[in-house]
């Protein structure tokens, strides 16, 4: 059996969700959307690393000092967590196989940690929103709440999508793959991932894959990871269902 799980990758519940979501689904096997490539590893911390720097520039002295100090302190505690060292904590505590299954071909140059990549591209909505926080007993993940809702909806989008019909998703890939991008990239990797998923697939085995939702989409073309593996009826599950 496959279950295919669907996360943002700018999750700021990742932490809590994933784990819950691995020991509900209890796999055998546990691949991810992730190249252990030493160049991608390497990227995402300089980047992270220049990213906080520029948080900091972008709010200091523009926010309640509290809050800044708030929203600082949670960048530092999640700066190293991600799907993969949260997959990779569970497997080492539960004895699994991991697999890294997808391949990148070009480094993203502006890759970055979740976290980091999320506030800084909101660094006015930080700005304005603190305003009207009163001062003391700051809690981040409040203050982040806008970032909450937004990932919440993209994860309700997806899931309209998926109980529509394949013609409905084949239409939005194809609207996506219209506005160029990276997109076309997404799709090479999906076949190669669909290929080490099925060379690592075992049927008496279950096979849980974490990935981005756009590749769970049902595309009547087979462009996508899902319709690729579909003759093997892997289940779809989104991240924030636990």
């Amino acid at each position: 059996m496959i279950t295919l799980i669907g996360t943002i990758h700018t999750d700021l519940k990742l932490e809590e969700r994933l784990p819950k979501m691995l020991s509900i689904e209890k796999p055998d096997i546990i691949t991810l959307e992730y190249d252990d490539n030493e160049s991608l590893s390497r990227i995402v911390k300089d980047n992270s690393k220049l990213g906080l720097k520029l948080i900091k520039e972008g709010l200091k002295d523009k926010i309640n000092e509290k809050y800044f100090d708030a929203i600082i302190n949670f960048i530092k505690k999640n700066l190293e967590v991600n799907e993969y060292t949260i997959c990779q904590d569970y497997v080492n505590k539960n004895n699994l196989p991991l697999y890294f299954v997808d391949k990148y071909e070009e480094m993203n140059p502006f890759w970055m940690n979740r976290i980091v990549l999320q506030i800084l591209n909101n660094l006015d909505t930080i700005i304005n929103t603190s305003i009207k926080i009163e001062e003391g007993g700051i809690d981040p993940i409040n203050l982040l709440g806008y970032f909450e809702q937004r990932i919440e909806e993209k994860y309700t989008e997806y899931k309209k999508a998926y109980i529509n019909n394949s013609s409905y998703q084949t239409k939005y890939v194809t609207s996506n793959l219209s506005k160029g991008g990276n997109i076309k990239n997404i799709l090479e990797r999906d076949n190669h991932m669909a290929s080490e998923i099925r060379k690592i697939y075992t049927p008496n085995l279950k096979l849980v894959h974490i990935v981005g939702l756009y590749h769970l989409l049902n595309d009547s073309k087979k462009r996508t990871l899902y319709s690729r593996l579909k003759d093997l009826n892997p289940k779809r599950r989104l991240l924030n269902e636990v």
